[in-house]
């Protein structure tokens, strides 16, 4: 199994935008796969300088497909997988245990999951005050002290 470079980062922010594009479309394919879809059989599609990111938002997206079936993640599973790439691993457990299908987040009632990617997680929600449905973005605990990040998500 290929090892992460010295240079390789498991911030999706700190990737130029190019590879930003790289990982975001490997995501999406690893998405539309479904569950059937395994981590290892994705991280070849990209160059060994993105696969710690690749591994941390693949972990992202497969962890809210089990809290969504109710199944917690399994830190130590994905360790034993890809130990190359702890801190990643850890992050995407981690970054993960925010907002939820199915709880509140201030008064939206999130009903699903639209999309994950390097800025955080789209949620599908309900407004109940107006019944109307909306999309609400989370920004994962690591950028929210990040005034930059913040910024970019208030101009979405």
């Amino acid at each position: 199994m290929p090892t992460a470079t010295p240079h390789s980062t498991h911030s999706f922010l700190d990737l130029p935008v190019g590879q930003k594009r790289q990982v975001d479309r490997v995501c999406r394919e690893f998405e539309r796969a479904g569950s059937a879809a395994r981590i290892e059989d994705y991280l070849p599609r990209v160059g060994p300088e993105m696969r710690a990111v690749l591994v941390n938002e693949l972990i992202g997206i497969e962890v809210e497909r089990q809290r969504a079936a109710g199944r917690a993640p399994d830190l130590a599973g994905y360790l034993a997988r890809f130990p190359e790439y702890g801190p990643a691993v850890r992050a995407a457990v981690r970054a993960t245990a925010g907002p939820e299908v199915g709880g509140t987040l201030g008064k939206y009632r999130l009903t699903g999951v639209l999309g994950r990617g390097g800025m955080g997680v789209v949620f599908e929600g309900e407004d109940p005050v107006i019944g109307r449905r909306v999309a609400v973005k989370v920004l994962p605990d690591r950028l929210l002290a990040d005034p930059a990040a913040r910024d970019r998500l208030l101009q979405e």
